[in-house]
C-alpha cells in the first residue's frame, strides 16, 4: 500500500471513528430525554395519578386539574421508540470497538 493510501486510510478511519462518536453521543442525549420524560410520566402515575394524568378528551369528574403537558404524553405514545434508540446505540457502540481496532492496527493514538 502506498503512503497515500495508507494516508487516506487513516483519514477515513478517523474521520469515522469521529463520526461514530457523535453518533453514540448524539443517540446517549435522546435516551436520556426520552427516559426523563418517561419517568417523570411514571412518578405522576405512581403518585398523583387522579390530579395529573389526563387527555383532553377525558371528563374531570369535579377534580380541577388539566391535561398531562403534551411532551409527556409524546413521550408515551413513543415509548416504543426506546427499542430503536438502545439498537442504535449498541450498533454504534460496536462499530466503535472495530474502529478503534483499525486505529491500533494503523498505528493512530
Amino acid at each position: 500500500m502506498s503512503p497515500d493510501d495508507q494516508r487516506a486510510q487513516k483519514g477515513a478511519v478517523l474521520l469515522e471513528f469521529q463520526e461514530v462518536t457523535d453518533q453514540i453521543k448524539a443517540l446517549e442525549i435522546k435516551a436520556e430525554r426520552l427516559g426523563e420524560k418517561i419517568a417523570q410520566f411514571g412518578n405522576l402515575l405512581k403518585h398523583h395519578a387522579a390530579h395529573s394524568i389526563m387527555k383532553e378528551d377525558q371528563a374531570h369528574h369535579g377534580l380541577a386539574i388539566g391535561p398531562t403537558s403534551p411532551e409527556l404524553l409524546a413521550a408515551m405514545r413513543g415509548w416504543q421508540d426506546s427499542f430503536e434508540i438502545t439498537e442504535s446505540l449498541r450498533l454504534a457502540m460496536h462499530r466503535l470497538t472495530e474502529l478503534k481496532r483499525q486505529k491500533a492496527q494503523l498505528g493512530l493514538p
